[in-house]
């Protein structure tokens, strides 16, 4: 049946005393094959052949892509470009991990000096946080008593007692951000001594 199709298609071309032309074949959104010397708008975008005199087919060309075909594209290349940028970022870390180191002990040593500094910080803030928790306690009852004497607080009253109250939270937060420093910085050194023995196996 095809070749058919495409037989009647190259006789009406001959009959017509056209030179030889291309002949395309492609299929429309009913399933329904189609064949001619020209293409229609709607054929345009569509999957076609090119077929020379003897129904044989000499080219090809895809279908339009959708526009969810071009971003999956796009998607994908995205992807693609963020993972050989890790890659990179990984035999770029490689490299120094080396070059710094050549032994367990010197990143053992230098893992300590680390945390050993993050510790110090938070043991000054904790002692800090002691006396500023003190602090704003009594200038809490100070200010309460007054309240409920019915009389207004002293602005320099107020003015100390939500100092040391801020102060008391933005020294509360120093100290979280510095204990979760330490432990992610452990777990580093952690990583880093793994990936050390690992190179060095190799």
């Amino acid at each position: 049946m095809r070749h058919t199709a495409i037989a009647l298609v190259i006789a009406g071309t001959l009959v017509s005393g056209n030179a030889w032309s291309a002949l395309y074949r492609w299929v429309d959104e009913d399933g329904t094959v189609h064949y001619s010397d020209k293409l229609p708008p709607e054929a345009i975008q569509r999957e076609r052949e090119v077929l020379d005199d003897q129904g044989r087919r000499v080219n090809m060309y895809p279908a339009a892509k959708t526009p969810a075909q071009k971003a999956e594209e796009a998607r994908q290349r995205e992807a693609a470009a963020a993972k050989q940028a890790r890659l990179e970022e990984e035999k770029r870390k490689d490299r120094v991990l080396l070059q710094t180191f050549t032994t367990v002990e010197e990143i053992e040593m230098a893992r300590d000096d680390r945390l050993a500094q993050i510790e110090a910080q938070i043991a000054i803030t904790e002692g800090k946080l002691e006396r500023l928790r003190r602090e704003q306690n009594q200038l809490k009852q100070r200010v309460e008593v007054i309240e409920k004497q019915g009389n207004p607080v002293p602005p320099q009253l107020q003015e100390n007692y939500d100092t040391a109250r801020q102060s008391l939270l933005d020294n509360e937060k120093f100290l979280q951000e510095r204990r979760a420093e330490h432990t992610e910085l452990a777990e580093k050194f952690a990583a880093d001594i793994e990936r050390f023995l690992e190179l060095k196996a190799e």
